[in-house]
């Protein structure tokens, strides 16, 4: 088989997390104290999720380094070696000396909805344009059309933005999700024109238009941003599955129904199923109506078997998603 990709440069975090499970979906007050489980479920930040992936469904068709920074503490002793061990180059992320490699803490509603408070003062803040400029600089494999760029939050905007401009001056295929609080200066800074790819849920969506609209609706919005002519988009609206755009055609893809063990890390193994399937030759969507509903063998329906796969596990990085899983997924197509 062809494939499109032989270089994976990534940025954003890397660190880890505990999940805290809640017997109720009342909304947690701000002034209350209330007990929780405490999950054996291991969490993982969006590039360490993303990254493994595309390592383990690329293999050694392409050399995947990622960019960052962790502590030198037990998690991030911890962090690398299993990285190391998924098969990512590690040459560009630096062991901070009394650093801290970042934390987070999930909370989980019998609904599985979920919220996160990651911490502020990792060294992953130390991420910034120069680092990311640094690192590029030291890259030796050739950087063109068969690199893919993957600029994900939890590491400062402005160094995604960097590594973003890096790869699109050098004709990379750039890929990259936002934040809702960073939304608007994602926006102010270009960055909309420097992707090639963008994955956002839907509250992530109606941040970057400023518009308060929904499902398709709010994709059709995104046909008509100038910036983004040229870039394929997807929404992610949870279990409503996901909308695609690419060269003006929404297209609608349902959520596998599976059953849900933790909707934590589906939306970053979205990406990286997207990723991979447009690496295999595989389209980004099909139209197979003029009612654009999905067609069959495209990465989108990739990306929601890698989405269904996720969320049946615990984990925010599921072991059985491999190459292995892809095959068995395309053959099913």
């Amino acid at each position: 088989m062809n494939t499109r990709f032989d270089l994976v440069l990534g940025a954003g975090g890397i660190g880890s997390g505990v999940l805290w499970q809640l017997d109720d979906n009342r909304i947690l007050d701000r002034d209350e104290s209330r007990g929780a489980k405490l999950s054996e479920a291991r969490d993982y930040c969006k590039q360490h999720i993303i990254l493994h992936y595309l390592s383990q469904v690329m293999g050694e068709e392409a050399n995947i380094y990622a960019i960052g920074k962790t502590g030198d503490d037990d998690a991030g002793r911890r962090l690398r070696s299993e990285m190391r061990d998924a098969g990512i180059k590690m040459d560009f992320v630096e062991e901070v000396a009394g650093g801290i490699t970042m934390q987070s803490v999930c909370i989980q509603y019998p609904d599985f909805h979920v919220c996160n408070l990651t911490s502020s003062n990792s060294v992953n803040g130390e991420v910034d344009a120069g680092y990311i400029l640094q690192c590029l600089r030291r890259i030796t494999d050739p950087v063109g059309s068969r690199t893919v760029v993957v600029a994900v939050p939890e590491v400062p905007l402005q160094a995604r933005i960097a590594l973003l401009e890096y790869g699109k001056k050098l004709g990379a295929f750039c890929a990259a999700s936002v934040l809702y609080d960073e939304a608007v200066d994602f926006v102010n800074q270009n960055g909309l024109s420097l992707c090639d790819l963008l994955v956002v849920n839907e509250t992530e969506a109606k941040a970057l238009l400023g518009k308060d609209l929904k499902g398709e609706n709010l994709a059709h919005e995104f046909t008509l941003v100038p910036d983004l002519r040229g870039c394929m988009v997807a929404i992610t609206c949870g279990e409503l599955g996901a909308f695609t755009i690419d060269a003006g055609i929404v297209v609608h893809t349902p959520a596998l129904p599976v059953k849900v063990a933790s909707t934590a890390g589906a939306g970053d193994a979205f990406t990286a199923g997207l990723i991979c399937g447009l690496h295999l030759g595989l389209p980004f969507h099909t139209v197979s109506s003029q009612h654009c509903r999905i067609g069959f063998g495209s990465a989108v329906e990739l990306a929601a078997a890698f989405a269904a796969k996720s969320v049946e596990c615990v984990h925010t990085i599921c072991p059985d998603i491999n190459r292995s899983f892809v095959k068995g997924v395309i053959n099913a197509l």
